[in-house]
This record gives structure tokens, sequence and C-alpha cells, in this order.
């Protein structure tokens, strides 16, 4: 991003793409507590947080701007359809505004692709008045099998598409692929998100959300871009 860029971007313009995760293995309640905290005090967009501890999050937010976002059937998806529709009930039900669910690769691959719409036609139509997510694992599908996931969530009516990246950086292909199947009508997500240079170019690309565990370290990263920037005009 050029330093004239940086300039106009402002540090809300970030916060309000930026939702904290915290579905590592290794996590715990407190983690959880400490997110909603750092969430409330920087004004991020939203909490993305395991199902059992929804309704404690959501207790935690209540009052704020900030959505509470459940992650169902992380992080493959392998559950099958009634039991995803259960336990994203479940999550409503705690007061989750948003939920995630990982697209089943395996069926997709398999050449099941009814029985994948089948599924998240049921999400759909179980997810009213809340954002349905749809998180597809980009590093584990050809070209093609993207394209066709791309379709199917644009016609389900998915609000988000979380490009999932497995930890590496983002290939421009995945997103050409995306924005040349939705054209427009479905927001996208990124997660692993952790520096500003990272971020500042999927905002310009047009994402909605960008997911990260290191919040304070992508601020920091932006406050530094945003200093240098000053410097060399």
């Amino acid at each position: 991003m050029s330093g004239q860029a940086v300039m106009e971007m402002t540090v809300e313009t970030l916060t309000d793409a930026v939702e904290v995760a915290v579905l590592s293995p290794t996590h715990t309640i407190g983690d959880v507590e400490i997110a909603c905290e750092e969430a409330a005090r920087e004004h991020l967009a939203a909490v993305c947080v395991a199902p059992y501890v929804v309704g404690r999050a959501a207790r935690a937010l209540r009052g704020t701007h900030i959505a509470v976002c459940g992650a169902v059937g992380y992080p493959f998806g392998y559950a099958d359809g009634r039991s995803k529709c259960r336990e994203v009930g479940a999550c409503l039900e705690a007061g989750a505004g948003e939920v995630e669910v990982p697209l089943n690769a395996p069926l997709l691959r398999s050449g099941c692709g009814g029985d994948v719409r089948a599924e998240l036609e049921a999400l759909r139509r179980l997810v009213q008045g809340c954002l349905l997510r749809i998180a597809v694992p980009c590093a584990h599908l050809s070209d093609i099998e993207k394209a066709r996931a791309f379709h199917l969530l644009q016609d389900v009516g998915a609000d988000i598409i979380n490009l999932r990246t497995s930890g590496r950086p983002l290939p421009g292909r995945d997103l050409y692929i995306l924005k040349h199947t939705v054209r427009g009508r479905c927001a996208f997500a990124v997660d692993g998100v952790r520096t500003f240079d990272v971020a500042s170019g999927l905002l310009e690309e047009g994402a909605k959300r960008l997911a990260t565990d290191q919040v304070a370290s992508l601020l920091e990263d932006f406050y530094r871009a945003e200093m240098q920037a000053a410097y060399a005009r």
C-alpha cells in the first residue's frame, strides 16, 4: 500500500473489519474473556468463538456493537448436516449474531454437489436475521472446486464467504476466482491476517472481515506504517 493510501486510512477503517478469533485447540475460557475485552476496547467488528462459549461471549459483549460469531463444526466441517444445524441452533439461542460453518470439502470433491447444496440450504433456512458465514478451505481445493463452491454459496445466499488460508498467504488467484464467480454478490472474509500490509491489501480488494488472533500486533503494525508514511511526506 502506498504512503498516501496509508495516510488516508484510519484505524477505524481497519478495526471495523477486524474480528478476533479464539479457535486454537490450546485456548482457555480466560482467552475468550481477554478477547472480548480486547474487542470492546479496540471497537472490533466481532469475536469468533467455539459454540460452548458463545453464551459467555454474548453476555460479556452485551450493550456493544460487537457481534459474536459461533464457529460450528470446526475445523473441517465433517459432521453431518443435521448435527451442524443442531449446533447452529444452539449458538443462535445462546446469543450469536453470526455463525460460521466450514464447507464439507470431501463431499464437494467426491462429486456430491447436491448433498453439499442440501446442507447449505438447511443452514440458510435456519439462520434468519443473522449472518451465515461459510468457510472454504482454499488450500485443499482445486481451482475448479473453488469455483463450484463459490457458485453454490452464492446460489444458497451465504452472507459471507470466508477464504480459509491454513496459515499461508492468500494467493491472488483465489480472490480472482471468487470475484469472477460471485461478481460482488457475496461478501468475503479472510482468516489468519497478522500484518497491516496484508490487511490493507485485502481491504483494498473489498474484504468485509479480517480474522486474526493477533489484534495488538496488527494494530501496532498499522500505527508503525502510519508513522512511516507521515515522516515520508
